[in-house]
């Protein structure tokens, strides 16, 4: 079904005064649908809802979405970033009328009576069909996932095999599948979805990046710092018991020929650790440089790993400390790079690092498709 021309012709002409209220908007969305479907929670980081981050990233797809209802094909990137998040967390094709009701709430609060009803039917009809295109995505994803041997849908059952100690903060769990059925395939750089029981009212959910990559089991290495993570360090263990979903996400290799250069901060070293892992195990020809910074030795974890998977003479590897006064630069990335600028760039740590770095590679003459970098938490820009 597409969209009437009067509404593509009303969505654009109401387009800016949503923009210029997107944040107002998307500040009550939340608070509306949780107070009418609490139900919903345990798809949001709370931390994330008090920091404002999960509706700055929904406020900016609000606006995206509107100036381009003429074109969504622009969205293309967009919209597989979102389908690849919701499948993560096991969203189904029921839970959208619920935020459809509760935006078009909030739109209606916050504008008052600016929103006549063939506004509000013209938003309720442009939701609907942006609905139906996730929703389409969304279904071919979950297929194609439960095809994978050892694939499922949904959350399932899965054992902690070992837990290990990474460093002063970092600790890792490797999980096997309660059933006994084979690991699935996925692509490094990908994360899963964990839901757990913290003694609230209802699960919480995560998600974590896997910090390795074709092995025999999935494992992801997480940082204390939060209830959740608290949890998970303190009061999960071998033998325990918990639910994953499978793995998704856009930050993955690209395929090619040139250099690679993975850049992590802290924690954002775990997509990192795996894409290595891969590169390293497949034997890759292409030049590959590891730069991982963190506070100091205590912090710095994997130590012994990545020194094992760089030591083919193209692979190389980097630590800095910042309690020592190093910081991760551009005239090391361009180091690494042998001055090369269409080599493959990949970021995660900091958001402060992220933009710094992002902001210093365009300014040298990187183009956009060769930086790639992964949020930990709702999407943002680097720009």
């Amino acid at each position: 079904m597409a969209l009437s021309q009067e509404t593509i012709d009303i969505v654009k002409a109401t387009a800016p005064v949503v923009g210029e209220n997107a944040e107002k908007i998307t500040s009550r969305f939340y608070p509306i649908m949780f107070e009418r479907y609490p139900m919903v929670k345990e798809f949001f980081n709370q931390s994330h809802q008090r920091e404002g981050l999960q509706q700055k990233a929904l406020a900016n797809a609000v606006v995206a979405y509107a100036l381009n209802i003429e074109n969504l094909g622009a969205l293309g990137g967009a919209v597989e970033g979102i389908t690849e998040r919701h499948a993560s967390l096991n969203v189904q094709p029921e839970h959208y009328p619920i935020v459809g009701e509760c935006l078009l709430a909030a739109i209606a609060e916050v504008l008052g009576d600016a929103v006549t009803p063939e506004i509000a039917n013209a938003w309720g009809e442009a939701y609907g069909f942006l609905a139906e295109i996730l929703i389409g995505v969304e279904k071919t994803k979950y297929q194609k996932t439960a095809d994978k041997a050892g694939g499922w849908n949904g959350y399932k059952s899965f054992k902690v095999i070992k837990k290990v100690k990474e460093s002063a903060s970092v600790t890792s769990f490797y999980f096997a599948a309660e059933d006994g059925s084979p690991i699935i395939s996925y692509d490094s750089g990908q994360y899963i979805s964990m839901k757990l029981d913290l003694g609230e009212e209802q699960k919480s959910v995560r998600n974590y990046s896997l910090s390795s990559w074709g092995g025999k089991y999935l494992r992801i290495s997480v940082k204390k710092d939060g209830a959740f993570s608290t949890h998970l360090h303190d009061k999960v263990n071998e033998g325990d018991c918990v639910e994953l979903n499978a793995p998704y996400g856009v930050f993955k290799l690209s395929p090619g020929e040139g250099a690679v250069v993975l850049v992590s901060g802290g924690v954002g070293v775990t997509p990192m650790l795996s894409m290595l892992s891969q590169l390293s195990k497949n034997e890759s020809k292409r030049q590959v440089s590891f730069l991982h910074g963190t506070q100091n030795k205590d912090e710095l974890a994997f130590e012994d790993e990545i020194k094992s998977l760089t030591k083919a003479d193209n692979f190389s590897y980097e630590f800095s400390f910042s309690d020592e006064g190093k910081k991760i630069t551009l005239a090391d990335l361009q180091k690494a790079a042998n001055d090369v600028k269409e080599t493959d760039f990949y970021i995660c740590g900091p958001a402060a690092m992220m933009k710094s770095l992002y902001s210093e590679l365009k300014s040298w003459g990187v183009a956009e498709e060769n930086i790639h970098y992964e949020y930990f938490g709702p999407s943002g820009s680097l720009t």
